[in-house]
């Protein structure tokens, strides 16, 4: 049996379109210094939602590219990276990537471009960069007992694999 999936693309850049305008808005307050957990929250959700959409339809380098930035939304949220202008500017660029994403991996684009990859490196770069001083000083941290092994979350780890054509 063919399955149509014209009718989930559609549906794919229509949510795309309200999840990413969410997104901006959500970044924008933050950089006019809205800070508040619930727009973080919300930004989340939208990167979240945007990633699993893509999954759902097999866009590997849209869901992939989503997946690092909802990694660093998700170090905002719990506090393990800290709020910077040069952090919400790299995500209002990864908005605007992800934008162009959209109807690319639509048409089959299965690999990001140069650019995009420069940028998703430089996101990942930037959330190791930013991670361990604010691990460090975590109230976590600080509850480790002498001669203690660190906890999981004590640590921070990241890794990203970035194919180029």
């Amino acid at each position: 049996m063919d399955l149509d999936l014209q009718p989930l693309f559609d549906a794919f850049v229509t949510e795309s379109e309200e999840n990413l305008r969410t997104f901006e808005e959500g970044l924008l307050a933050l950089e006019s210094g809205g800070h508040n957990g619930e727009t973080i929250e919300v930004i989340f959700r939208m990167a979240h939602t945007l990633k699993g959409n893509a999954a759902c339809l097999g866009l590997d380098a849209f869901t992939g590219f989503a997946h690092v930035v909802e990694d660093v939304l998700d170090g905002l949220r719990s506090g393990t990276l800290r709020e910077s202008s040069d952090l919400i500017s790299v995500l209002l660029r990864s908005v605007d990537a992800l934008r162009e994403m959209v109807p690319s991996s639509i048409a089959g684009a299965q690999q990001l471009t140069p650019a995009q990859a420069a940028l998703i490196q430089e996101i990942a770069a930037f959330a190791i960069a930013e991670a361990v001083p604010a691990a460090a000083a975590s109230p976590a941290a600080s509850e480790k007992t002498a001669g203690s092994e660190p906890r999981r979350a004590d640590v921070a780890t990241r890794s990203l694999r970035v194919r180029l054509a």
